[in-house]
């Protein structure tokens, strides 16, 4: 299983950074690998992801959120029978009108390949 950690400091409030988080179909806007990402679920608890990756390279799973705390953190796994198995959380932390993000995502791909896409789309 691969890991992969990143921080980043933004120069917004902690509940606007987490609000835009939260609505993961904001993700094409800042990842752009990521191509598309839509609710499954009225709560939005349940999502399909679809990346791209080197070469052309796609990939396609969905994901469901396991802990959700307001301003604080996210955590996500992909569903059962998924073809990229992965699982994570962000945190936020308040610095005086600033947030802190931290990332932390395992990943498990099928053959390697899909690897290469996730590893892709968190190493930026």
């Amino acid at each position: 299983m691969g890991e992969v950690a990143k921080y980043k400091q933004v120069d917004a409030p902690i509940e606007k950074v987490y609000d835009y988080w939260r609505d993961f179909t904001n993700f094409p806007s800042f990842m752009p690998n990521v191509k598309q990402v839509r609710a499954l679920s009225d709560d939005d608890r349940l999502t399909h992801w679809e990346v791209e990756g080197p070469a052309g390279m796609s990939a396609e799973w969905d994901a469901e959120i396991t802990e959700d705390v307001p301003n604080e953190k996210i955590a996500w796994r992909s569903v059962e029978g998924s073809k990229v198995e992965t699982n994570g959380v962000v945190r936020f932390d308040d610095r005086d009108g600033k947030t802190n993000i931290e990332v932390a995502l395992d990943y498990s791909p099928p053959a390697g390949a899909a690897g290469e896409v996730v590893a892709k789309l968190w190493g930026d």
